[in-house]
């Protein structure tokens, strides 16, 4: 680094650049978990379902599961332009719904002793859904309490 500080510039644009990198890739791995985790719960969901006489009620079983992925989809894809912090918290909510759905409906962590089968598929999409609305309410007051700072109010 020279006296007059002109390699700060050059340094500090080549970290930005490896930020950058980095939170590409990890919207990359996001989305692919998130696509894979989908796809699996709803494998797992019909597997599980397939003693089921309904259609019905398969249909309606699939569209709960499916539910979390599709707004962690849409939040991971609506991210790209959201602050680096706010990207950071979709992308791990997204990652960890993914991975502990699939490790519960997979059987990989166990339902609650005496539960019936279709426990883990009626909890899980909710749980999702109540830690997608508390990551996403965190957001938003971080988000406001920055904007607020910033502007100076």
């Amino acid at each position: 680094m020279s006296s007059n500080g002109s390699n700060d510039h050059v340094t500090e644009a080549a970290r930005g650049g490896s930020d950058r990198g980095s939170i590409q890739w990890l919207r990359g791995v996001t989305l692919v978990t998130v696509i894979l985790g989908a796809v699996g719960s709803i494998g797992l969901t019909l597997r599980a379902g397939r003693g089921s006489d309904s259609p019905l009620l398969k249909a309606l079983f699939v569209v709960w599961v499916f539910s979390p992925f599709a707004a962690l989809l849409l939040g991971v894809v609506k991210a790209r332009r959201w602050p680096t912090f706010a990207r950071v918290a979709v992308y791990g909510e997204a990652l960890i719904v993914s991975g502990v759905a699939l490790a519960i409906y997979g059987g990989v962590i166990p339902a609650p002793a005496g539960s019936p089968p279709a426990f883990r598929f009626l909890m899980v999409p909710l749980g999702s859904w109540a830690l997608i609305a508390t990551i996403a309410g965190a957001v938003v007051l971080i988000a406001r309490g920055r904007a607020r700072r910033g502007s100076g109010g």
